[in-house]
């Protein structure tokens, strides 16, 4: 198990180099750990518990919230006429 989600995951996560940027594929890179929890409980029927869950929404929230505040940045320097 171990072998194949590290080799995917890395395979994915150099391949991205040709695509993105690596600020936004670092940033990308703090969902692992949650995709590492969702593959244990369906592939080795793992069990949640209370502390992954809040894990989880903390990781899914901090990447959302990443993710919201650079397109709010790159949308101000795409429009220089502000008041």
């Amino acid at each position: 198990m171990g072998v194949l989600h590290t080799g995917v995951a890395y395979t994915m996560f150099f391949s991205l180099y040709a695509h993105m940027k690596s600020v936004e594929i670092v940033s990308y890179s703090f969902l692992e750990p949650l995709f590492d929890i969702l593959f244990s409980i369906i592939f080795i029927g793992g069990t949640l518990t209370f502390p992954q869950i809040i894990g989880g929404f903390l990781i899914l929230s901090s990447t959302y919230i990443g993710e919201m505040l650079k397109d709010r940045k790159l949308s101000k320097e795409k429009d220089p006429i502000q008041i």
